[in-house]
């Protein structure tokens, strides 16, 4: 008996120090967790099966891009509906016509940040990601620019002119009435009114309207964010992994377009009947149109990706459709430094100024792309390049929604619907622990 209890006690004591022994040695949740959580560890490329892993967990990306902007529509800088009209130059009539546009704007890079945040368990995951391009200004001067306005009011029909001076006015339209001077009824007709008429206001012309500078200015923005649900599938046949992202997107898009005008020569003295031909006309005018799209879209995505040694080879697509809302602000001050000219036959037109609103909601949608190539540095850090594209339709882009117009400058709210194509590379880091 007591043989068996010494060796029931001397069992009991060895299991007790064994637990014991077992207690002190097993790591925590928390050195496991660190142990883990080495990101400059040295990068072991060995694996049970020798094959790469699908990592998961949380993971950063940080992505630094220089991206190429398209610039806004090509629009003439003018009135297209009055091209062209007769302007009296100081010597003879002569046709004007709009020779500014807006295509001396050209593609400018704009550079920005993408910072990805997301977190992998299995196969089902969360990722949220935030980008801007920082807006830069584009400035284009031109010289010499003739500029046609619209002018329902015939605010600069300012006078008739008596070119070949015979005495009377010159018909211009050549319906044989001769501006205040009557009507010519002989057959054939010798051009010398000899008949009372009414006043052939269609035999008015008015200044040129000539900037020696006209400044061109156009700035661009663009941010955005957006959450996705990440859904993995299994392992390709011929490796490499296959990702589905379902979530949204917000887009903001910026565009500002101004203009500004210029005029440094002294005017010239014609016949009395004749006021001063200047290049002072609508002088010192300034218009400035902010179009600000608000974009609001679902969207569907997806990412493959493999892994050979150290390199990773990554492909993405995303696209969505939804909707943006459109806000377009105006102010112009037209003629600031007039003084005012009286004709006898219309008002002083002394400038005018003022803004404009025009909002609407627009279909829209989008395609974005990029590759990249990583190199893994260490167990959880790795580097990274590669390329990336973007399209965004439904836009309202302001270099073609600006309405030359007398007195009242206006946003010509059907040309709301443009595009954007953006292209150009990225380089930057991603840490997965």
């Amino acid at each position: 008996m007591k043989r068996l209890t010494a060796c029931l006690l001397t069992v009991g004591l060895a299991v007790a120090c064994a637990t014991r022994a077992s207690a002190e040695w097993e790591p925590t949740d928390f050195q496991l967790m660190f142990d883990d959580a080495r990101p400059f560890s040295l990068y072991d490329a060995s694996s049970f099966d020798r094959k790469p892993y699908a990592p998961e967990g949380f993971y950063v990306v940080y992505e630094h891009k220089v991206m190429l902007l398209q610039a806004g529509p090509v629009a003439v800088v003018g009135d297209t509906n009055r091209v062209p009209r007769f302007v009296f130059d100081g010597i003879e009539p002569t046709l004007e016509y709009n020779n500014a546009s807006t295509g001396a704007f050209e593609a400018k890079d704009h550079k920005g940040d993408q910072v990805t945040v997301g977190y992998m368990d299995g196969n089902c995951g969360w990722e949220i990601s935030g980008f801007k391009l920082h807006g830069h200004e584009s400035v284009v001067e031109l010289s010499d620019v003739h500029m046609i306005w619209a002018d329902p009011l015939q605010l600069l029909q300012l006078r008739f002119i008596d070119a070949d001076g015979d005495g009377f006015d010159d018909d211009l339209d050549g319906d044989l009435i001769f501006g205040r001077d009557g009507r010519d009824t002989d057959v054939p007709p010798n051009f010398i009114p000899d008949q009372a008429a009414p006043v052939d206001f269609d035999d008015t012309v008015a200044d040129p309207i000539i900037f020696d500078i006209l400044r061109l200015r156009s700035e661009l923005g663009l941010w955005g964010l957006e959450t996705n649900r990440v859904y993995r599938f299994d392992r390709l046949h011929y490796g490499g992994w296959l990702e589905c992202l379902i979530g949204f997107r917000y887009f903001n898009f910026n565009e500002k377009f101004g203009i500004d005008s210029i005029s440094e020569r002294e005017s010239t003295s014609g016949a009395d009947d004749v006021l001063p031909v200047t290049r002072a006309i609508l002088s010192e005018t300034r218009i400035d149109t902010d179009a600000d799209n608000n974009l609001f879209t679902g969207q569907i995505g997806f990412r493959w990706w493999k892994k050979v040694h150290r390199f990773t080879c990554t492909l993405d697509g995303r696209a969505g459709v939804g909707f943006n809302w459109q806000a377009i602000h105006q102010t112009y001050s037209l003629a600031s430094d007039q003084l005012g000219r009286n004709t006898g036959l219309i008002p002083t037109y002394t400038g005018s100024g003022g803004n404009n609103d025009f909002h609407s909601t627009e279909l829209t949608g989008f395609v974005d792309a990029k590759y990249t190539l990583a190199y893994q540095l260490t167990s959880n850090f790795s580097v990274r390049v590669g390329g990336t594209a973007l399209y965004i339709d439904g836009l309202a882009r302001p270099t073609n929604m600006v309405n030359y117009s007398l007195p009242n400058v206006g946003i010509l709210g059907d040309s709301n619907r443009d595009h954007l194509i953006a292209w150009g590379y990225l380089f930057g880091f991603d840490f997965n622990r």
